[in-house]
């Protein structure tokens, strides 16, 4: 109650209770019967009720797009996810499977609010708005524990996807046909006697594997920690060197091309961004747009160490600078990493492509550039096959500024990616949004971003085997 109305009720209290006329106290100058002040005490009672309720965390919240619930009780929530066929307690996704709530976040990471019967949690890697309603209970199922089978894995993977999957490259009916075809073998693995769990689980991710490579989308995957190995769905076609996954021997690579450079280089963000400066020629390679800070998450150290490059490029652009993107080993991270980097580039405030997160639903800003950088030049931005998810964001940001695209389609991870668990503790991972460029219309996932001009860069980890020139990347600057 507040400090206002605790004086008001000692005041009714004393005028009600103690029969002493209202016109004796010099603080009020009126006639106020017994039933007017206890209708006003039942008022203020009621409103600091309401009040309560009206931003109380407290309760059962769910999310129908995203098929999870979670139950907050003080300052502890709890995270259950659903198909129409299961519910249980489950990690991934948006939260853990059990979490802490302080200082208005959850697991000191996401934002939170709540109004009335509505919460909103914000995801920052991309600046992300998800919304739950109270609901006044789970079903019962969800108290039990999964089953951890070949078949009930099978279901909950192949139903999750079903529901949540964006569908926006894939007919619905051969998602189906997918199930039906791959249904009998399965049946005959649940059956089967293996040896150990290791073999049983094995032959179950090469059964999701046959099962993913037939969607071919960069952003559905599957990991499985047991077997110590990562599904993604776009596997079959694309099949990438180890200087792309392997951040040390990347780094390496870079440090010995650099060095041959005359001209000044610098690291930053955890040596994921690299900046080389000659004469006029302003070079950015971004290698991830995660992982920048302390942790994987776009956190305040990320924030930190982002605006360290960010200020050194500043300081280093001018109208007259050649500058040259190199995002050819960038698969993703933070929209809003991209985001902050793009807009160091442009003086004009501009949406680049939009999300929906919930059918007929407003389209929201995903990717923009914020308009308080300075316009170089020219800009050239390097691709390759490997550039997928926030570095495509970044290549879409930077060409809306004139930016000229050179090498390799991408791969077309455009969906951001929401992580659901199977009760053998794998995790899937599934793009549920719609996404859109700046005219609304799709943009093409599972197909990439095609450059203006091709190039098949043949990157190897042998320094001799390839020529890392300032100057020919600088060529392709269209002004």
């Amino acid at each position: 109650m507040s400090h206002y109305n605790k004086n008001l009720y000692r005041l009714i209290n004393k005028h009600v209770f103690n029969s002493v006329n209202i016109n004796e106290d010099k603080k009020l100058k009126m006639n106020i019967n017994k039933f007017t002040l206890l209708s006003i005490l039942i008022f203020i009672l009621m409103s600091n009720i309401s009040y309560a309720y009206l931003y109380s965390k407290d309760g059962i919240w769910e999310n129908e797009k995203l098929q999870f619930y979670i139950t907050v009780k003080g300052n502890i929530f709890n995270r259950y996810q659903y198909t129409n066929l299961s519910c249980f307690k489950g990690g991934a996704g948006f939260l853990p499977s059990t979490g802490f709530i302080s200082k208005n976040k959850l697991n000191d990471y996401f934002p939170y609010s709540v109004i009335g019967d509505q919460m909103t949690i914000n995801r920052p890697q991309e600046n992300l708005f998800v919304k739950l309603r109270r609901v006044k209970k789970m079903p019962y199922a969800c108290k039990g524990e999964p089953v951890d089978t070949i078949m009930s894995n099978f279901y909950i993977f192949w139903q999750t996807i079903n529901e949540i999957y964006s569908f926006s490259h894939l007919e619905k009916n051969k998602w189906l046909k997918v199930f039906h075809d791959q249904l009998p073998s399965l049946t005959d693995l649940d059956m089967r006697l293996f040896e150990n769990r290791l073999e049983e689980d094995i032959y179950l991710l090469t059964k999701f594997e046959e099962i993913l490579y037939q969607v071919a989308d960069p952003h559905l995957f599957i990991i499985a920690p047991s077997v110590q190995k990562t599904i993604f769905a776009d596997s079959s076609k694309n099949h990438f060197l180890d200087i792309y996954s392997n951040k040390v021997l990347l780094k390496n690579w870079l440090q010995v091309q650099s060095e041959k450079i005359k001209g000044e280089f610098k690291w930053f963000a955890n040596n994921n961004i690299l900046v080389i400066i000659q004469d006029n020629i302003l070079y950015v390679n971004v290698l991830k747009l995660t992982g920048l800070g302390d942790t994987l998450q776009y956190d305040e150290s990320a924030k930190e160490n982002l605006k360290l490059a960010t200020s050194y490029i500043s300081n280093k652009l001018t109208p007259d600078t050649k500058v040259i993107i190199d995002l050819r080993f960038n698969d993703g991270g933070s929209v809003k990493a991209a985001n902050v980097i793009s807009s160091l580039f442009s003086n004009t405030k501009q949406v680049v492509t939009y999300i929906q997160l919930e059918k007929n639903t407003t389209k929201e800003p995903l990717s923009y550039n914020d308009g308080t950088g300075i316009t170089p030049y020219c800009i050239a931005i390097l691709t390759s096959k490997f550039t997928a998810s926030a570095g495509e964001y970044l290549t879409l940001n930077m060409a809306s500024q004139n930016g000229f695209i050179v090498g390799e389609k991408t791969r077309g991870a455009f969906s951001p990616v929401i992580l659901k668990s199977l009760p053998n503790k794998w995790i899937l991972g599934i793009p549920p949004f719609d996404t859109f460029d700046g005219k609304f219309s799709p943009l093409p996932e599972s197909v990439g971003i095609i450059p203006q001009k091709e190039i098949s860069w043949n990157i190897e980890p042998d320094s001799d085997t390839f020529d890392f020139n300032l100057n020919e990347y600088a060529s392709h600057c269209k002004k």
